[in-house]
Protein backbone atom coordinates (compact mmCIF):
# COMPACT_ATOMS: atom_id res chain seq x y z
CA UNK A 1 0.00 0.00 0.00
CA UNK A 2 2.17 3.14 -1.24
CA UNK A 3 0.67 6.50 -0.46
CA UNK A 4 1.39 9.26 -2.30
CA UNK A 5 0.15 12.19 -0.01
CA UNK A 6 0.82 13.25 3.17
CA UNK A 7 -0.86 11.49 5.67
CA UNK A 8 -2.75 13.83 8.93
CA UNK A 9 -1.43 13.55 11.97
CA UNK A 10 -4.83 13.61 14.25
CA UNK A 11 -5.81 9.95 13.91
CA UNK A 12 -3.75 7.64 15.98
CA UNK A 13 -3.08 5.03 18.42
CA UNK A 14 -1.06 4.23 21.58
CA UNK A 15 -1.03 0.53 23.02
CA UNK A 16 0.99 -0.30 26.01
CA UNK A 17 1.43 -3.44 25.67
CA UNK A 18 1.25 -6.11 28.20
CA UNK A 19 0.27 -3.99 30.66
CA UNK A 20 -3.08 -4.02 30.49
CA UNK A 21 -5.04 -6.34 32.81
CA UNK A 22 -8.23 -7.81 33.48
CA UNK A 23 -11.11 -5.29 33.37
CA UNK A 24 -8.99 -2.78 31.15
CA UNK A 25 -10.56 0.11 29.29
CA UNK A 26 -9.78 1.60 25.99
CA UNK A 27 -9.83 4.82 27.57
CA UNK A 28 -6.04 3.95 28.92
CA UNK A 29 -4.44 4.63 25.75
CA UNK A 30 -6.59 7.52 24.07
CA UNK A 31 -3.84 10.63 24.22
CA UNK A 32 -4.45 13.90 22.56
CA UNK A 33 -0.69 14.75 21.86
CA UNK A 34 2.20 12.06 21.10
CA UNK A 35 5.70 13.94 21.01
CA UNK A 36 9.72 13.78 20.69
CA UNK A 37 9.76 9.98 18.71
CA UNK A 38 12.89 10.65 16.97
CA UNK A 39 16.38 9.13 16.37
CA UNK A 40 19.61 10.60 16.31
CA UNK A 41 22.88 9.65 14.40
CA UNK A 42 26.14 11.04 16.84
CA UNK A 43 28.36 12.05 15.54
CA UNK A 44 32.54 13.12 16.17
CA UNK A 45 34.28 16.31 14.81
CA UNK A 46 37.62 15.71 14.40
CA UNK A 47 39.51 18.21 13.59
CA UNK A 48 41.65 17.77 10.70
CA UNK A 49 43.72 20.06 8.22
CA UNK A 50 44.28 20.67 4.85
CA UNK A 51 46.45 22.79 3.73
CA UNK A 52 47.52 24.06 6.63
CA UNK A 53 43.40 25.33 7.02
CA UNK A 54 41.99 23.49 10.04
CA UNK A 55 38.43 21.46 8.92
CA UNK A 56 35.73 19.70 10.95
CA UNK A 57 34.90 16.78 8.39
CA UNK A 58 32.07 14.68 10.91
CA UNK A 59 32.13 10.75 11.38
CA UNK A 60 29.29 8.51 12.63
CA UNK A 61 30.20 6.69 15.30
CA UNK A 62 27.75 4.21 15.13
CA UNK A 63 25.63 5.23 18.18
CA UNK A 64 21.91 5.97 18.15
CA UNK A 65 20.22 8.17 20.39
CA UNK A 66 16.54 7.85 20.56
CA UNK A 67 13.82 10.71 21.76
CA UNK A 68 12.08 10.94 24.67
CA UNK A 69 8.30 10.59 23.89
CA UNK A 70 5.77 12.70 25.42
CA UNK A 71 2.17 11.92 25.96
CA UNK A 72 -1.09 13.34 26.71
CA UNK A 73 -4.21 12.76 27.38
CA UNK A 74 -7.58 13.84 30.00
CA UNK A 75 -6.79 12.51 33.56
CA UNK A 76 -8.99 9.55 34.31
CA UNK A 77 -9.42 8.37 38.32
CA UNK A 78 -8.10 4.72 37.84
CA UNK A 79 -6.42 2.67 35.02
CA UNK A 80 -4.08 -0.17 34.78
CA UNK A 81 -1.81 2.45 33.12
CA UNK A 82 -1.85 4.50 36.21
CA UNK A 83 -1.40 1.50 38.63
CA UNK A 84 1.68 0.82 35.64
CA UNK A 85 2.83 4.35 36.53
CA UNK A 86 2.58 4.55 40.00
CA UNK A 87 4.64 1.35 40.47
CA UNK A 88 7.06 3.01 38.11
CA UNK A 89 6.81 6.38 40.24
CA UNK A 90 7.06 4.69 43.65
CA UNK A 91 9.74 2.43 45.03
CA UNK A 92 8.49 -0.40 43.36
CA UNK A 93 11.10 -1.93 40.97
CA UNK A 94 10.56 0.00 37.44
CA UNK A 95 9.00 -2.52 34.86
CA UNK A 96 9.58 -1.27 31.62
CA UNK A 97 7.10 -2.49 28.65
CA UNK A 98 6.92 -2.09 25.11
CA UNK A 99 4.26 0.61 23.51
CA UNK A 100 3.08 0.72 19.91
CA UNK A 101 2.10 4.03 18.26
CA UNK A 102 0.27 3.96 15.00
CA UNK A 103 -0.47 6.16 12.77
CA UNK A 104 -3.74 5.51 11.06
CA UNK A 105 -5.61 5.79 7.58
CA UNK A 106 -9.39 6.88 7.13
CA UNK A 107 -10.45 3.20 7.39
CA UNK A 108 -8.92 3.29 11.10
CA UNK A 109 -6.07 0.43 9.97
CA UNK A 110 -2.03 1.40 10.84
CA UNK A 111 -0.05 2.91 7.80
CA UNK A 112 2.82 2.89 9.63
CA UNK A 113 3.83 1.77 13.86
CA UNK A 114 6.88 2.70 15.77
CA UNK A 115 7.31 -0.24 18.45
CA UNK A 116 9.18 1.20 21.33
CA UNK A 117 11.23 -1.39 23.34
CA UNK A 118 11.72 -1.57 26.75
CA UNK A 119 9.82 1.94 27.59
CA UNK A 120 9.28 2.70 31.27
CA UNK A 121 8.16 5.90 32.78
CA UNK A 122 10.27 9.16 33.39
CA UNK A 123 8.17 11.77 34.31
CA UNK A 124 4.33 12.14 34.95
CA UNK A 125 2.84 15.84 35.32
CA UNK A 126 -0.21 17.20 35.93
CA UNK A 127 -1.81 19.99 34.17
CA UNK A 128 -2.41 23.22 35.83
CA UNK A 129 -5.93 24.31 37.41
CA UNK A 130 -7.79 27.13 35.90
CA UNK A 131 -11.31 28.53 37.51
CA UNK A 132 -11.26 30.77 34.29
CA UNK A 133 -11.36 28.04 31.67
CA UNK A 134 -13.09 24.99 30.97
CA UNK A 135 -10.61 23.05 29.37
CA UNK A 136 -10.26 19.07 30.51
CA UNK A 137 -7.48 18.20 33.50
CA UNK A 138 -4.54 16.56 31.57
CA UNK A 139 -2.15 14.48 32.60
CA UNK A 140 1.68 14.34 30.20
CA UNK A 141 3.64 11.20 30.83
CA UNK A 142 6.96 11.30 29.18
CA UNK A 143 8.55 8.00 28.21
CA UNK A 144 12.19 6.57 27.49
CA UNK A 145 12.97 3.51 25.80
CA UNK A 146 16.10 1.39 24.34
CA UNK A 147 15.16 1.84 20.80
CA UNK A 148 12.74 1.47 18.41
CA UNK A 149 11.41 -0.52 15.11
CA UNK A 150 9.45 1.16 12.56
CA UNK A 151 7.01 -1.42 11.29
CA UNK A 152 5.30 -0.17 7.77
CA UNK A 153 2.03 -1.87 7.43
CA UNK A 154 2.00 -3.00 3.70
CA UNK A 155 -0.33 -5.39 4.02
CA UNK A 156 -3.31 -3.23 4.94
CA UNK A 157 -3.88 -5.21 8.37
CA UNK A 158 -6.48 -4.41 10.63
CA UNK A 159 -4.79 -2.61 14.48
CA UNK A 160 -5.45 -5.64 16.20
CA UNK A 161 -3.53 -8.09 13.84
CA UNK A 162 -0.18 -5.21 14.12
CA UNK A 163 -0.20 -5.51 17.88
CA UNK A 164 -0.58 -9.14 17.91
CA UNK A 165 2.54 -8.89 15.34
CA UNK A 166 4.10 -6.81 17.81
CA UNK A 167 3.74 -9.16 20.74
CA UNK A 168 5.77 -11.40 18.23
CA UNK A 169 8.59 -9.05 18.15
CA UNK A 170 8.91 -7.88 21.65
Amino acid sequence: MENYYPLPAFHFSVDFLNVKGEGSTPIDCRFSTVEGLSITNTMEDPKQEEAGLPYYRPKPTGKREYGKVKLSRGFTQSSDLITWFNGSAYNDPIKPVPVLISLLNEKHKPVISWLLYESFLKSWTYGGFDAMSNKYFMETIELVYSHFKEIINDSNADLRNVIDMSNNLT
